[in-house]
């Protein structure tokens, strides 16, 4: 589409049913998919491994994926003048019953890794990320987003909308903060898979059994958070339709990830990532004005964090602590949503 763009003036009519109200609220549910994914490893050779072949890694997978929910989100714009205004989001959900998933694995591809010693060695070849444990829990928990950011007008501008008439739309900047975070509860564990070849390496730890996993109390907590910038778009294309477009992006978001496996008599109990990410936030929608000050407004938003290489530390149940590497963590959120606008002031 083409377009007249001009800075900041004229204003738009005043029956064009632009901005009216210093003060707009708008709230509604927002139905999403959701995740929380993070990978760690860290250097590993087994104790029977040949000096001639080289070590592998040892890693933990964590993918929760069953975070399927619905938030309530609630939004606050203060118009103030110059084309500034002060914007306010407020978003919460509860997570109930999503399977999560934690994965112990070997790594060494293009080689071998050796757990018993000769004649008869236990040999895993060409092991890629090869499970030896997997856990299943049952995720409960809850869910919370939070932003503020400074918008400036731009523009106005018309645009060629459907044929039907030039349209009328604004373009704004923004900066601000945002801060996200999942507070999972894990229970009602099993082990699906105990396939550890390094229980007859000293210090001979004896296997984990399949099946159910008694007692299990345990949490991982994630948080995101850092600056954002981004645009917005709005355009009328029909008497009381219109289309908005937002997008933001940020490439210094914090990530946090904590957690406690109580059911673990040996190995890793506590866990601590951190790590530095990137967030995209990304929403499209179409509005009808019901009123001057009343309004509604349904669409699709998509948040996404997703992290550059991090650094973590693990404490054993025997208190050992050791480091080990963030590889990868991200997190996302998407669906549709639908939005009631109240506009006063």
């Amino acid at each position: 589409m083409g377009g007249e763009y001009e800075l900041m003036n004229p204003p738009p009519p005043p029956n064009t049913r632009f901005d009216n109200g210093r003060l707009s609220v708008s709230f509604g549910p927002w139905a999403t998919v959701g995740r929380d994914h993070v990978q760690t490893s860290a250097p590993y050779r087994p104790f029977y491994q040949p000096p001639a072949e080289g070590g592998g890694s040892a890693g933990t997978s964590l993918d929760f994926s069953g975070i399927d929910c619905v938030w309530y989100m609630l939004s606050a714009e203060l118009k103030l003048k110059h084309g500034f205004s002060l914007g306010a989001e407020y978003g919460f959900a509860g997570v109930d019953d999503g399977p999560g998933y934690i994965h112990d694995w070997y790594s060494r591809p293009g080689g071998d890794l050796y757990f018993t010693p000769s004649p008869n060695p236990t040999v895993w070849h060409n092991p890629d990320m090869r499970d030896y444990s997997a856990v299943r829990a049952k995720l409960d928990g809850s869910s919370k987003i939070a932003s503020a950011a400074v918008y400036y007008r731009l523009l106005y501008h018309t645009v060629d909308t459907f044929g039907y008439r030039r349209g009328l739309g604004t373009l704004d900047l923004f900066v601000g903060y945002s801060g996200y975070s999942d507070s999972l509860h894990l229970t009602n564990g099993s082990q699906l898979l105990s396939d550890q070849p390094d229980t007859k390496s000293p210090p001979y730890k004896p296997p984990t059994e399949v099946g159910p996993i008694s007692g299990m109390n345990s949490h991982y907590n994630v948080r995101w958070e850092g600056m954002k910038i981004g645009a917005r778009e709005r355009l009328i294309i029909r008497p009381r339709w219109s289309l908005y477009g937002t997008i933001s992006w940020w490439p210094g978001m914090k990530y946090t990830g904590e957690g406690y496996w109580n059911w673990r008599t040996n190995g890793a109990q506590n866990v601590l990532y951190t790590a530095d990410g990137t967030q995209i936030d990304y929403m499209v929608s179409l509005s009808y004005a019901y009123s001057r000050r009343v309004s509604f407004e349904a669409g699709y938003r998509g948040i996404e964090w997703y992290s550059r290489s991090g650094t973590g530390t693990i404490r054993n149940t025997d208190g050992t602590v050791y480091a080990v590497n963030v590889d990868s963590a991200q997190s996302s959120r998407k669906g549709w949503f639908f939005h009631i606008t109240i506009r006063g002031g």
